[in-house]
């Protein structure tokens, strides 16, 4: 019995002294980790967001930029911080979803070593060929492509990128052999795209618009559950032969395993009432990026489903790197 009360004691101690930590949180900066360079996507949406919940929670939330291994070394980094609530990571998809699948001895697993806060943006997804291409649509080009194996040619940001998971996703379901050409980047491909050196490729409507202005790319579809109000006129690839495809490169705050609950609803909702903030919308979406937001139990099963598609696709199409 006195055994009993000295556990019922100490129990309610930790819980006191971890509502104290809450409500004092946050009484210094917060350190942001992302792991990509500034200026991508997902920089910029990590800066817009930070900017916001620092007002609210009246601390200023600091991004650092720790690039390199797709993004890998960031989320080690913030594998190994304290777990106080000062360090939080904005994953994205590729680091979440793909990388854990894609390399052996990763040197983490997010599903096990990371909390979730929620998730912020995606960054819809088109299918786009050169101009000069004699395809109008995704049936004409799967029509080819079922009569010519092989001779189709599909450009990626790299093997392992989601856009090339995503493309063997899109051949698995489809029933198609179309050759993979990776590239380092966005860039390089997107030149050889417009150039006609490749058939066909995957990638964000934020570097496709550019492109559709000057008038050097067909857009065939969108890798997205219903049309794109900034796309008129353009039908989904699943309403076009390619049932249940939806692409969606995502990111999403995260923390070191064992940061207090209360200290990762306050980011919640700090994060949510940034992603309804006028402002805050309009500079997201002037770059293509398209607010999500919800719990943090949406963000852990969003993870698992994303987590079982892209290590299945993987396994499916032996994709190694």
């Amino acid at each position: 019995m006195f055994v009993r009360r000295i556990v019922v004691a100490a129990a309610m101690a930790l819980g006191l002294a971890c509502a104290a930590q809450a409500a004092g949180y946050p009484n210094r900066p917060v350190k942001v980790i992302i792991g990509f360079p500034a200026g991508g996507p997902t920089d910029v949406a990590a800066r817009i967001l930070a900017k916001h919940m620092g007002e609210q929670l009246g601390q200023p939330f600091v991004v650092e930029n720790r690039t390199g291994a797709s993004g890998a070394i960031a989320v080690r980094g913030a594998v190994g911080a304290e777990p106080d609530g000062y360090t939080i990571l904005m994953g994205n998809s590729g680091s979440m979803s793909v990388l854990p699948y894609l390399i052996k001895d990763l040197g983490y697993d997010p599903l096990t070593q990371l909390e979730p806060i929620g998730l912020v943006v995606n960054l819809p997804s088109v299918l786009a060929v050169p101009t000069n291409s004699p395809f109008k649509s995704v049936q004409d080009m799967l029509a080819y492509a079922k009569a010519n194996p092989g001779k189709l040619t599909y450009a990626s940001q790299g093997i392992g990128s989601l856009n090339h998971i995503a493309t063997e996703w899109f051949k698995l379901i489809a029933g198609v052999d179309i050759t993979h050409v990776p590239y380092r980047g966005d860039a390089p491909s997107i030149q050889d795209l417009t150039a006609g050196r490749v058939d066909m490729s995957f990638f964000s409507i934020v570097s496709a618009l550019p492109q559709l202005q000057g008038q050097r790319l067909r857009l065939l579809g969108v890798a997205t559950s219903k049309p794109l109000d900034e796309l008129p006129g353009v039908p989904t690839v699943m309403s076009q032969g390619v049932p249940d495809f939806v692409a969606e490169p995502w990111n999403a705050f995260l923390t070191p395993k064992g940061v207090p609950a209360d200290i990762r609803e306050k980011l919640n909702k700090a994060m949510n009432n940034a992603l309804q903030d006028k402002e805050a919308l309009a500079s997201l979406r002037s770059v293509g990026l398209y607010p999500m937001g919800g719990s943090p139990q949406d963000l852990e099963n969003y993870m698992k489903s994303q987590s079982t598609l892209w290590s299945d696709v993987i396994k499916r199409a032996n994709i190694t790197q």
